[in-house]
């Protein structure tokens, strides 16, 4: 994401709370020195059908190992579209 944060519209945009601060101002310093991270195509899709079932666990409707597998079977779901 290191050029995203060199991209003059992101740049540009401005936090009216912080008295017009640039937003990505300080992003883009960090960026050069940050390490690489990559992430799965697929890790937004197993974030967000895990939130349920887990949420599920949490509250004692299901058990740890019941949220898992609906979680992962929601997800092989999703990444079959």
């Amino acid at each position: 994401m290191k050029p995203l944060y060199q991209d003059p519209e992101l740049l540009g945009v401005e936090d009216e709370f912080l008295g017009g601060q640039g937003v990505f101002d300080v992003y883009s310093r960090a960026a050069a020195d940050l390490p690489l991270f990559y992430r799965a195509p697929g890790m937004q899709i197993l974030s967000d059908v895990l939130g349920g079932p887990v949420l599920d666990a949490l509250k004692g409707r299901t058990s740890p190992a019941a949220a898992i597998k609906a979680g992962l079977d929601a997800y092989r779901q999703q990444v079959k579209r």
